[in-house]
């Protein structure tokens, strides 16, 4: 059995070295900040095997934007880079750090297929419901 598609999404500003405990080759976006950005390119030179879709990519942040603002307006271009139209499988596991669940975060994750499935001190983490794997899969044919 194959492990899930999970990916990583930063809006801590200060996760700095934590970074690196992450799941290896997992894909992680990241909030640059003073405390990250060394963190990113320090790892990116210890793991340049990695590819795009395995490694660590940085989003700037949005000036007045809260973290959970954050977090809401990088879910479409995660969403776009391993999801349905990206993997094979999309990615089934999303794990937020450094932000607060609230009904907008909800409300966006579920028009994603996802919902939230664990809470925890540093942020959450996001499951793709099984109604919208079945609307994903392509109908097949009876086998005869």
């Amino acid at each position: 059995m194959t492990e899930p598609y999970k990916v990583f999404l930063v809006v801590d500003l200060a996760y700095g070295e934590s970074l690196a405990s992450l799941t290896p080759h997992a894909p992680v976006w990241i909030i640059e900040s003073d405390l990250n950005t060394p963190i990113v390119e320090r790892l990116r030179q210890e793991r340049a095997e990695e590819s795009h879709l395995q490694g660590i990519t940085t989003f700037m942040k949005k000036p007045r934007l809260s973290s959970e603002e954050q977090e809401i307006s990088m879910l479409e271009r995660v969403d776009l880079h391993h999801g349905e139209f990206s993997g094979d499988p999309p990615y089934s596991i999303l794990e937020v750090i450094g932000c607060t669940v609230n009904d907008d975060i909800r409300k966006e994750l579920q028009e994603h297929g996802f919902r939230i499935s664990e809470i925890n001190k540093v942020g959450f983490i996001a499951t793709r419901t099984e109604e919208h794997n079945q609307e994903d899969s392509p109908d097949q044919e009876p086998v005869r």
